[in-house]
């Protein structure tokens, strides 16, 4: 029985090392998160101040090279907002999934934990019946000594079949 409960204890360690990685994996994706919306922040600002740029260009003769430029730039940070906003997502439904892997392996934690608080319970009540028997046999044993010696008395105190030698 002991074995059994060994068993279930192997069984809880890889779950808790993976529930650890999960849980790590998930610190590094809020990071990446927290670090992608700043740049997302960064470029939403750039694009409004290249938009204030390019109307402010748009008001002066011959500013056709700096409109290019600034639209130019417009549409590379639009690119790379929409390529942050496709990768936080990524990260938003990898930690979603984490998260609910997590919760499945606390769940087989919680219930292999179950089977070994059971099992050490069913341990202990085998040990204390076990003990029983043994305590059973040994009064057994000894009631059936007490009758045999006895049945085998005379009434002088001595064993039926005991001889008296005297020199």
């Amino acid at each position: 029985m002991i074995h059994s409960v060994t068993l279930s204890d192997a069984e809880t360690s890889p779950l808790k090392v993976e529930l650890k990685q999960a849980n790590i994996e998930i610190q590094k994706n809020k990071s990446v998160i927290s670090a992608t919306a700043k740049i997302l922040k960064r470029a939403q600002e750039d694009v409004r101040t290249l938009t204030c740029k390019l109307v402010d260009s748009q008001n002066q003769p011959d500013s056709s090279e700096q409109l290019k430029e600034c639209l130019d730039k417009i549409s590379k940070l639009e690119k790379e907002n929409k390529d942050n906003s496709a990768c936080m997502k990524t990260l938003s439904d990898q930690n979603n999934f984490l998260i609910l892997k997590c919760e499945c392996q606390t769940f087989e934690i919680g219930k292999i934990t179950t089977q070994n608080h059971e099992l050490r319970n069913n341990f202990k009540i085998l040990t204390d019946q076990s003990a029983d028997m043994a305590n059973q046999i040994r009064i057994c044993r000894t009631n059936h000594m007490n009758r045999q010696n006895a049945s085998q008395c005379s009434g002088n105190g001595r064993f039926k079949n005991q001889r008296t030698f005297y020199r």
